[in-house]
């Protein structure tokens, strides 16, 4: 092991055999180590003689699902290695007050993120030492606040959404096993439980952030799922789908909303028409052309022309280009030109989401645990569209829209719409 990295007990002793030397103690998880951490420490050293890092034991860190991505062994070894960090111990405790105790800093410096009342400030005192602040950039935090402000400043904006509804009916069934004279697996029914999906739902979902008002042809499409009730694994799906009969478009309606949100299921409802209507007619104006088993090759984005933003699936913008290999962002560059839309945000699934304004920044995936997709998409949609329509840089509005969907697939189809609450707490984990 390094000789920097040392037990809290064995880094107490040689820190009382250092004299009238200051110690400066930083304390933190410390998972991914980025420049932020680095800024930090080297100010944090600047304060006095000797800086010891204290690090959270794995089973303490509380940063959400997969967390800590490094375990604390390498997250030690890796602040081991940088040149301001004299000594590296893990503490086994949930707060810093233990190691505090153990080491006796003169200096406890915190990062410009913690610049409130702190629970360890008394035990530094006590000892008599005091807590100093360093002047880094606000990574986290700022992120938070941009978060909040669009989330709250959406509360004004008259937000209409356009499309069909659709009904989610989940059978579920206790799987019996495989039918004695046909190749097919039987099941014995539990339940049924109904959901609005489609533009009820995004409606639904936006309906605490805004003044939203809905568009939808009669209910023509009924989506239901037999469902393994142990695992909660969908077996099969059978769709009814009448003609949805298309809208008689009055532009005024459209024009009165701040952001048009179009959510084109491709069932019919919104033909070549009602397309140009809200095309001309929106103010600010976001699409999502989806794919389903419905509609395969022959509904995509291209039908829309003019968009503000669009946001779609990897898969779906790759049908659209009828480019299945190629270099993605070759292909969202290209459908911005083709399409005349100056933001695309594109979702990868557990690749998180790639967004485009002329440049691209990836946006990592946020959670490791699914229990249903179903919605997730639509919430990603609709939360990064009311960011969008309050002029957020495209990476924000993928960003909190991200952490939405996050959320989403930890809900089964749209039983609960994801609170801002939820979004906040998602983002602060990531």
């Amino acid at each position: 092991m390094n000789v920097k990295v040392q037990s809290l007990e064995g880094l107490s002793g040689i820190l009382k055999r250092c004299g009238s030397r200051a110690i400066v103690q930083c304390h933190g998880v410390f998972d991914v180590l980025h420049a932020g951490h680095v800024s930090h420490l080297e100010e944090a050293k600047a304060m006095g003689d000797i800086l010891v890092v204290t690090i959270t034991s794995d089973q303490f860190v509380n940063k959400g699902d997969g967390r800590p991505e490094n375990g604390q062994g390498a997250r030690a070894q890796a602040l081991a290695a940088l040149g301001c960090v004299d000594y590296v111990a893990i503490t086994d405790a949930p707060t810093a007050a233990n190691a505090i105790c153990n080491l006796r800093p003169n200096i406890y410096a915190k990062g410009p993120d913690y610049q409130e009342p702190l629970l360890e400030q008394m035990v530094v005192e006590d000892h008599g030492g005091k807590v100093a602040f360093t002047n880094g950039t606000k990574h986290s935090s700022t992120a938070l606040i941009e978060a909040e402000k669009y989330l709250d400043g959406a509360k004004d904006l008259k937000v209409l959404v356009v499309g069909e509804a659709i009904q989610d009916e989940y059978v579920y069934c206790d799987v019996l096993g495989k039918a004695g004279k046909e190749p097919v697996i039987v099941g014995q029914q539990v339940r049924t439980e109904k959901y609005w999906g489609g533009t009820d739902a995004i409606a639904n979902q936006l309906d605490k952030f805004c003044q939203v008002s809905l568009l939808a042809g009669s209910l023509s499409v009924i989506k239901r799922r037999f469902v393994d009730v142990a695992s909660g694994q969908k077996l099969f799906e059978l769709y009814e789908m009448g003609t949805s009969p298309a809208m008689n478009w009055i532009a005024p309606v459209i024009e009165a909303a701040d952001v048009v949100i179009v959510a084109d299921y491709g069932h019919g409802l919104l033909d070549a028409c009602a397309i140009d209507h809200l095309v001309t007619h929106a103010k600010f104006l976001v699409v999502n052309c989806q794919l389903n088993a419905g509609n395969r090759g022959f509904h995509t984005i291209s039908k829309y022309r003019g968009a503000n933003l669009i946001c779609v699936s990897e898969g779906e913008l790759r049908l659209d280009a009828r480019d299945q290999h190629g270099d993605l962002r070759q292909i969202i560059a290209e459908a911005s030109i083709r399409l005349d839309c100056p933001q695309i945000i594109v979702t990868r699934g557990k690749q998180g989401c790639l967004a485009y304004d002329g440049a691209f920044t990836e946006i990592p995936a946020q959670t490791t645990e699914v229990i249903d997709r179903i919605g997730a998409g639509d919430a990603v949609f609709a939360i990064a569209a009311i960011c969008a329509a309050q002029g957020a840089p495209v990476a924000t509005s993928a960003l909190i829209g991200n952490a939405a969907g996050a959320v989403a697939v930890g809900i089964v189809a749209n039983s609960v719409p994801v609170s801002k609450e939820a979004i906040m707490k998602q983002l602060g984990a990531l």
